[in-house]
Parts: C-alpha cells; sequence; structure tokens
C-alpha cells in the first residue's frame, strides 16, 4: 500500500501496535479551482458578502507542473485536506485524517498533534 500525502505538511500518527511516526509532505498537492460566487450584499461596513462558489475542476501538481489526476490504482491512496476530500468522495483512494472527537486525536496545548486514522470522506 501507498500513502500519498498531498498536503503541504507532514502528518504525524499514533497508532496502537505500532506507535508514533510521520507521513512526509510529498511533492505532490491537488488544487481547487473554484468559480467565484457573486456578490449578495455588503454589511453596513462595507463588506461584500459572496454566495458559496462551485469547484469547477482538481487539479494536481507534481513537482510545479499540472496534471489531471490519474485514475484510480490499487493500493495508492491520496492524503488530502477535508475540503478536498469532499469534493472528491465519489473517489475510492482519497482519504482525509480522522481528526474528529471520534477519533480521538492525540491532542498537545489544544493542537491535534498525531491522529490515529485515516478515513474516507
Amino acid at each position: 500500500m501507498r500513502l500519498i500525502n498531498t498536503t503541504p505538511h507532514a502528518i504525524d500518527f499514533a497508532i496502537e501496535g505500532y506507535g508514533r511516526f510521520t507521513l512526509p509532505a510529498g511533492s505532490i498537492r491537488l488544487r481547487l479551482l473554484e468559480s467565484q460566487g457573486g456578490v449578495l450584499f455588503k454589511t453596513p461596513q462595507g463588506i461584500p458578502v459572496r454566495g458559496a462558489g462551485s469547484v469547477t475542476k482538481v487539479i494536481m501538481l507534481e513537482d510545479g507542473k499540472e496534471r489531471e489526476m490519474p485514475d484510480v490504482r490499487d493500493g495508492v491512496y491520496f492524503v488530502v485536506s477535508l475540503p478536498t476530500g469532499k469534493v472528491l468522495s465519489n473517489r475510492r483512494d482519497v482519504l482525509i485524517l480522522g481528526t474528529g472527537p471520534q477519533d480521538n486525536p492525540i491532542r498537545e496545548n489544544g493542537r491535534i498533534a498525531a491522529v490515529r486514522c485515516l478515513k474516507f470522506p
């Protein structure tokens, strides 16, 4: 099995029976291209409030070069951010970090220091 970390940071895991280990950040990133929602109204301070845009495409950047997401391959999984995972939830090779209360991540000083699982979005 191959895990490809598409986030810009290393991911620390704490897995019972395996201990703590790190999945380093790699050279592959996923970028969401979005259409911007129009201005719905402005606050009394003049701040524009936009409608939700929509994702028009997901681009893979590998070593700075754009390419399409590859077809699903057995044993290869992309670890992605939650927003990216929601967009790609139809793919069976996309995983997000288990950071919810039910996932019991390790917290240090109020921040998640390590996760105990990956999950499908």
